[in-house]
């Protein structure tokens, strides 16, 4: 009994610093996310971008990021 104890709790441990290192790689994508939008709209507002323009330089700026699913639809 004390062994199947054991392994659970080990299994729990693992589970947990699973959970520890993904929380850390979404902090960290988060961050970056905040980081390239922050420094697009100190762009956008330094070249006094608008509209379509403003919709056309977020995408190709999020795109040449790698962060291609936060670009806008222009459809």
């Amino acid at each position: 009994m004390e062994s199947r104890t054991v392994h659970r709790a080990f299994d729990l441990l693992i589970r947990l610093k699973d959970i520890e290192a993904e929380l850390d790689r979404m902090s960290r994508q988060m961050r970056y996310e905040s980081k390239v939008d922050e420094s697009f709209h100190a762009y956008a507002k330094k070249h006094g971008l608008m509209g379509r323009r403003y919709e056309e330089a977020y995408n190709k700026w999020m795109k040449e990021a790698r962060l291609d699913y936060l670009m806008i639809d222009l459809d």
